[in-house]
């Protein structure tokens, strides 16, 4: 029962990790989706 227990906190604690890894990067494809608007808006002058 306790090594149950433990496969089910260590598979949680990896799905957490996996989450959190594509959460960083999906903020940073948004900066760049971001950043690359603000560029086209100062060349287009839109």
């Amino acid at each position: 029962m306790k090594r149950v227990a433990q496969q089910a906190i260590e598979a949680g604690l990896r799905s957490a990790i996996d989450l959190a890894w594509q959460a960083a990067d999906l903020r940073k494809l948004a900066r760049e989706i971001e950043a690359s608007k603000t560029q086209n808006a100062e060349v287009t002058g839109a």
